[in-house]
């Protein structure tokens, strides 16, 4: 998928949805064995979706998010926001993570 981004002029490639933060630090690796260049978004759902009285929830607080940014800004990630289930409390705290690593 990243080369034929790359070939086809993509300016940034990533990963959004599907699941937790968590496992975004493994695709965020994966990418960047294929290019060392491309600018990697990540966009992570606040966990996995689960239906609780008709209702779908995403469990994972903004705390928990924010506590993986380190990994995945060494892992590659340049650009980290959120999907399903993240609140402007969770990009907060996301941004105060990273506000911490500058």
């Amino acid at each position: 998928m990243v080369n034929v981004a790359r070939t086809e002029g993509a300016h940034v490639v990533g990963s959004n949805c599907g699941n937790g933060i968590a496992d975004m630090i493994g695709i965020v690796k994966g990418i960047r064995v294929c290019d060392s260049e491309l600018p990697i978004m990540i966009q992570a759902n606040a966990g996995l979706p689960e239906l609780i009285d008709g209702k779908t929830v995403f469990r994972e607080s903004p705390q928990h998010m924010a506590s993986f940014v380190e990994q995945l800004v060494k892992a590659g990630a340049n650009i980290i926001g959120g999907c399903c289930g993240t609140t402007p409390e969770h990009i907060e705290a996301i941004g105060g993570a990273i506000r911490k690593l500058q």
